[in-house]
């Protein structure tokens, strides 16, 4: 629980829900608008960042309460603490915007840099190995074949697939985002780039051939006729 928590008042308080997906992808905020405050449970901390299930969702979580700052620090003459965050763990954050802010520019920043990797394709012997296998499988009858016996059109194993990005495994990513990051740090920096990864599969930005276990940057594919 917070270490902070709203001053005590005599008079009535009335606070408002908004679904704030973080962990679990059911949990709320709440809106103190006697206060023009957030309870923003774990989608913000007093210190450092917090872990999500679910990047797409989390990120709408973060828009959304940003929105509702901007609202309150318009009313910011009627409020005690417009704009104030009590957060899941830690001390309360009084500028909630700048935070909010803060957690926005930061995710946006990591995905940019998952974006360049697969855009670069700046990998090693091996890596290119790797890439230039799915790129062929792009245009590999068996593959081709294989993957509609498996059930479906695989991104990276269809016809028409181009080989202008690189293929890479989400370990070959974490690597090249996290180039020094301690050994024990690596799988909790590599779960953030497979969130970040899903986010943008989710908006149509990377395409992943689940045949290879692999990622590249969404290109049009353009079908042969049948």
């Amino acid at each position: 629980s917070s270490s902070s928590s709203p001053s005590s008042s005599s008079s009535s308080s009335f606070a408002s829900d908004m679904a704030c997906p973080c962990r679990p992808r059911c949990s709320v905020c709440f809106v103190l608008e006697e206060e023009g405050s957030i309870f923003a449970g774990d989608n913000v901390l007093g210190n450092g960042t917090t872990w999500f299930e679910n990047l797409f969702d989390y990120m709408a979580s973060l828009e959304l309460m940003l929105k509702e700052v901007h609202t309150q620090n318009k009313c910011s003459t009627e409020m005690r603490h417009p704009g104030r965050l009590y957060t899941g763990h830690g001390p309360h954050v009084e500028d909630g915007e700048a935070k909010l802010v803060a957690y926005i520019e930061h995710r946006n920043k990591r995905e940019g840099q998952v974006l360049e990797v697969l855009g670069t394709g700046d990998t090693d012997d091996t890596s290119r190995a790797a890439s230039s296998a799915a790129s062929g499988a792009a245009v590999d009858a068996a593959a081709v074949a294989t993957a509609k016996v498996a059930g479906g059109v695989a991104a990276g194993v269809t016809a028409g697939s181009t080989a202008d990005s690189a293929w890479l495994t989400s370990l070959q990513v974490t690597r090249k985002v996290y180039p020094d990051l301690d050994f024990k740090l690596f799988f909790a920096a590599h779960s953030n780039v497979v969130n970040h990864l899903l986010k943008l599969e989710r908006e149509g930005r990377v395409e992943r051939s689940k045949l290879l276990g692999m990622w590249s940057l969404k290109v049009p594919v353009i079908y042969g006729s049948s």
